[in-house]
């Protein structure tokens, strides 16, 4: 097996309406890809069921470097988490191919 490589895993559950703003911060604070999916849950906003296209959620997930994920997550925190339901988290995860992050 090749050589494990540590990365950190920033996700992002928000609003699905935000999703194009949100990707576009992204590739503007140098995120090289992620993946979105959308996704049902119930929080402090309550229950997000998703009937309609903007009504639901959405979760994006980034692997890159720890220093861009603090960089990503502290600029979500500062833009959006006022005034909209988001929230996300940072998790280290192992690569084997490193260049792609």
């Amino acid at each position: 097996m090749s050589p494990l490589h540590t990365r950190c895993l920033l996700t992002i559950v928000c609003e699905a309406l935000l999703e194009p703003r949100v990707e576009a911060d992204l590739t503007r604070l140098g995120a090289q890809g992620w993946t979105a999916t959308p996704v049902r849950g119930r929080g402090d906003h309550g229950s997000r069921e998703g009937h309609w296209e903007n009504d639901g959620n959405v979760r994006l997930e980034v692997v890159c470097s720890h220093e861009l994920a603090e960089r990503i997550a502290t600029h979500l925190h500062e833009r959006y988490y006022s005034n909209y339901a988001m929230v996300c988290w940072l998790a280290e995860v192992k690569v084997l191919r490193p260049e792609k992050f």
